[in-house]
């Protein structure tokens, strides 16, 4: 993820991506990675940009993440419109996951999703 987060624009994401382990010879490949993953989604993602909905952020905000998520979700805000607003939040889990419940149309982002993607980053 901060592999892709980092090749959408490097010269801003940079700072970010060193203090989460990116190394300057993985970071070289960025922006290639992030068009592969743009040219993957966007054909499914282009139907979403007429909707109204917007992705609003419910909390908590004392999460260091927050920052982070929040200016992702303006990012996707500004690109996509979706069928409805949904709620992004984070919390405990119990488990390393991220997931959407259309039922409540919200977005829930674990705790433990970001301990979980360092070590794959480690392991790579």
């Amino acid at each position: 993820m901060v592999f892709i987060f980092n090749g959408y624009n490097p010269e801003l994401r940079e700072q970010l991506a060193q203090e989460m382990g990116l190394t300057e010879e993985r970071a070289i490949s960025c922006p290639e990675e992030y068009e592969l993953a743009i040219d993957s989604w966007c054909s499914v993602l282009q139907d979403m940009e007429d909707g109204t909905g917007k992705l609003r952020f419910t909390g908590p905000s004392n999460c260091p993440k927050y920052p982070i998520i929040r200016q992702e979700i303006e990012s996707f805000n500004i690109i996509f419109g979706f069928p409805c607003d949904v709620g992004v939040t984070i919390e405990k889990c119990v488990e390393a996951n991220a997931y959407y419940d259309p039922s409540e149309a919200s977005i829930t982002i674990c705790t433990e999703f970001d301990a979980h993607l360092r070590q794959q980053f480690d392991n790579l």
